[in-house]
């Protein structure tokens, strides 16, 4: 089980970073360990099961396409908590489920 991101007993290990400057949207990247046959970890450590991650599901952000884990909502949950899921306001930015776009507020 992940820890909650205030438990933290050691700093965060990414590889990389990816930010949007226009929205602050960020992506972590971090290599996988094989725990068994089923469980991976990071560095930090946050462990996933092998059948949240896989197989991989096609998404978009910001009209890019990627690949995210196949329980993204199950791993963001267990990682921030349930109100990250559906949340469409976030500070100044508004999420538009038409455009699939966060937006600030004065550009509406």
């Amino acid at each position: 089980m992940n820890r909650h991101p205030h438990e933290w007993a050691e700093p965060n290990r990414i590889d990389a970073r990816f930010i949007h400057q226009g929205s602050g949207l960020f992506i972590d990247l971090t290599a996988l360990s094989i725990v068994d046959g089923n469980v991976f970890r990071t560095k930090c450590p946050h462990t996933f099961q092998c059948e949240d991650l896989l197989p991989l599901q096609w998404s978009r952000i910001e009209d890019v396409p990627i690949f995210v884990p196949h329980a993204v909502e199950k791993i963001l949950v267990a990682e921030y908590g349930e109100q990250v899921i559906g949340q469409t306001e976030y500070g100044s930015y508004r999420f538009h489920s038409i455009s699939g776009l966060w937006e600030e507020e004065d550009r509406i």
